[in-house]
């Protein structure tokens, strides 16, 4: 799920150009990202740190928007270094809403990501954050 969260946060940074908001700038290649979830079922935050090599066709928006996990965005606002949405999503648990923001220098990146959703009853708030910074060029 985490590399999934980073993978639908690039994407809507890559779509921006298509919903025409100002585009944001990820530069390819192997990164190193920090991810901490929280949910009100586990005791404490996890946290979990990863390489992860993204290349050009990886950022690209009309690839990732083919697997955007049964989401749709809306509400998006955009700077050249900050982008802000609203997203709703149809799965195996039913119907999930969040919103998210995402900054980005080219060579480093923060998020947070928001999701709610019914289950037996209670609103359950899961909560993604992650950091991450470019640490080279992808391996060969």
């Amino acid at each position: 799920m985490s590399f999934r969260i980073i993978l639908l946060s690039t994407a809507l940074i890559a779509s921006t150009q298509a919903l025409q908001a100002e585009p944001m700038t990820i530069t390819p290649g192997q990164w190193e990202v920090t991810i901490t979830s929280q949910m009100p079922l586990l005791p404490q935050p996890t946290v979990k740190t990863l390489q992860q090599c993204f290349s050009a066709e990886q950022v690209d928006p009309d690839n990732i928007m083919r697997n955007s996990n049964n989401c749709e965005f809306s509400d998006v606002e955009s700077t050249p270094n900050h982008l802000a949405w609203r997203m709703t999503c149809a799965g195996h648990g039913g119907k999930m809403t969040g919103n998210g923001s995402f900054d980005s220098g080219g060579d480093n990146m923060q998020g947070r990501l928001q999701m709610y959703m019914q289950m037996n009853g209670q609103q359950i708030t899961i909560d993604h954050q992650w950091s991450g910074r470019r640490i080279g060029d992808c391996p060969q």
